[in-house]
């Protein structure tokens, strides 16, 4: 074992002066299903003119694939969340800086530990089912939790199944977690992502997340 550094970007997200005031109605499959209130922003533009895709301006734009479903937290959902936890995690560069997700075990302790703090954002907490065509069976195949922590929405552990990647489902996740943050009256969020990880980091760029600050994460590695 050995001590090694893992560089990790804070990435932030403001929303815009007015957002959520200027929306519109949209269809079940992108916004009202499940316990959303099916309203997203529409029309945020940037300062420099151009218009500006945020979080929930993609969701707008996004349908949930077919066979797919988002659920909105509940406290028996705590296991389901915790199995897409592992799922996501268990084989990701994540598992050497927090050992945790590596686990079954693991991963329910920390959602369990999540869902009962003070700041948890139940409505920024949300986990993507999957229906299995042969069985029927709904499958927890992707997860995110909100936190409020001084004054920040604070994303913890997005996830997809890596079986179920590449089909926008992160994307909406990510949204459904923006509008909880807003409903509960927080003006910014962010996350913390490994640098190594570059497809997460195209996705929350392209969402408007902008890098703010570089952070060191301490973890003893095997092998070093």
């Amino acid at each position: 074992m050995g001590m090694t550094y893992f560089k990790r970007f804070r990435m932030e997200y403001h929303f815009p002066d007015g957002f959520g005031d200027n929306r519109e109605e949209v269809g079940d499959d992108a916004g009202r299903g499940h316990g959303s209130s099916g309203l997203w922003p529409i029309g945020v533009s940037s300062a420099s003119g151009g218009s500006v895709m945020g979080p929930l301006e993609h969701a707008r734009s996004t349908t949930v694939p077919a066979g797919y479903s988002m659920v909105p937290f509940s406290s028996g959902l705590v296991r389901e969340h915790a199995t897409a936890k592992y799922q996501s995690f268990r084989q990701e560069l994540d598992v050497n800086v927090f050992p945790c997700l590596g686990r079954r075990d693991g991963c329910m302790r920390l959602m369990r530990e999540i869902a009962s703090r003070e700041g948890f954002v139940a409505g920024a907490t949300w986990l993507c089912r999957f229906r299995d065509p042969p069985t029927g069976h709904l499958l927890p195949v992707g997860t995110v939790q909100g936190l409020e922590i001084d004054g920040w929405g604070a994303i913890q552990n997005l996830g997809i199944d890596t079986l179920h990647r590449g089909r926008g489902l992160g994307t909406i996740l990510l949204a459904r977690a923006a509008q909880g943050f807003r409903e509960a009256g927080l003006t910014r969020m962010h996350l913390e992502v490994t640098t190594e990880n570059t497809a997460a980091i195209r996705l929350y760029e392209r969402m408007g997340f902008k890098r703010a600050q570089v952070v060191y994460k301490a973890a003893d590695v095997a092998g070093v």
